[in-house]
């Protein structure tokens, strides 16, 4: 046993010649991604332990202090880690167990002057759906004051796990440093992740938990999957018929338009050409109404009155001149 002291941190270390509670280890197990029978066999294997017990106020020390905690408990668990006799680490405050050489693997950032994020942080897997992969973390918020989240992200389970685990790496390394609105990339000019503050969406013992709301663009090849076809989507039978009344009487260039709409609803473009101003549907619609009110096929429509122009007002006050403004947030923010 012994005991380790600085920056308002008392790590007392202690061992025990005895196994965990089956059931403590058993369920930290069930909380690691991607083991192996042998893996669980032999962490259940284990007859002792030692433990590294953190007295620390995170919100009084900051994020240096706690960092720098972290490191040198991380240093001082490295023998044992890397000792044969090792067969795993129990994370009480996460719940997690791990297999002694991911412990080593995590424990290699020291190397880098950084965090072992293995150590401290865990992600729940909330989805692993191919494009609508969630997943939020335990273990961020002594750090930087808050969690982080994604959901519903596209790409795999894979690729938005390194994507998660690059924005972890950052705010390990910089501290609570991103802001509400904020882009994040690989580069300067990278801001394919969007990141918002705002509440916690996952299932926690604790409601109200401060969470960092990721938002991922398609970076990387994932793209959007198109509407359904005419043929296979709800209502096409109602879309052939109106399309087909419409074609009566039409002369050559409101059918030409009404073949263009036709195809393009059918076959429509990827979500961000229809988010766009060269919306084919959109283009060829406005491009059939205007040539029928032309030609008196449609009625235009008749331009309301006039109003007279009133000064602005704030609160049934006049502005005089000040500029107002108004925004829109979302849900939790």
């Amino acid at each position: 046993s012994g005991r380790l002291t600085g920056r308002g941190a008392v790590v007392t270390i202690s061992c025990a010649n005895q196994p965990l509670p089956a059931y403590l280890t058993t369920q930290g197990l069930a909380r690691e991604h991607f083991l192996t029978a042998e893996m669980r066999a032999e962490v259940m294997s284990h007859r002792a332990w030692t433990a590294f017990e953190i007295a620390l106020d995170t919100e009084a020390a900051g994020f240096i202090d706690t960092r720098q905690t972290a490191k040198a408990v991380a240093m001082a668990m490295a023998p044992l880690a890397k000792n044969p006799s090792c067969v795993g680490l129990f994370n009480a405050g996460l719940g997690v167990a791990r297999p002694a050489e991911r412990v080593a693997d995590s424990i290699a950032a020291l190397m880098d002057d950084e965090v072992p994020i293995g150590l401290w942080i865990w992600a729940a897997p909330d989805s692993p759906v191919t494009d609508a992969v969630s997943m939020s973390t335990s273990g961020m918020r002594p750090f930087v004051g808050y969690e982080v989240e994604c959901w519903n992200a596209p790409g795999t389970i894979v690729e938005v796990g390194e994507r998660v685990n690059g924005v972890l790496r950052y705010l390990l390394i910089n501290g609570p440093v991103i802001n509400h609105g904020d882009t994040i990339g690989i580069d300067t000019g990278d801001k394919s992740t969007r990141c918002f503050h705002g509440v916690s969406n996952a299932q926690r013992a604790e409601e109200g938990i401060p969470a960092l709301l990721l938002e991922f663009d398609n970076k990387g090849g994932v793209k959007p999957k198109a509407d359904a076809p005419i043929g296979d989507a709800p209502g096409a039978d109602d879309m052939r018929t109106m399309l087909s009344e419409l074609r009566k009487g039409a002369d050559a260039t409101s059918t030409e338009a009404l073949d263009a709409l036709a195809a393009a609803i059918a076959n429509p473009p990827s979500r961000d050409v229809i988010e766009s101003d060269d919306n084919p549907v959109f283009k060829n619609l406005m491009k059939l109404i205007a040539h029928e009110q032309e030609t008196g096929a449609l009625p235009r429509p008749v331009p309301a009155p006039a109003q007279p122009k009133r000064q602005p007002l704030l609160n049934g006050r006049p502005l005089f001149g000040r500029k107002a403004a108004t925004g829109f947030g979302r849900r939790g923010l």
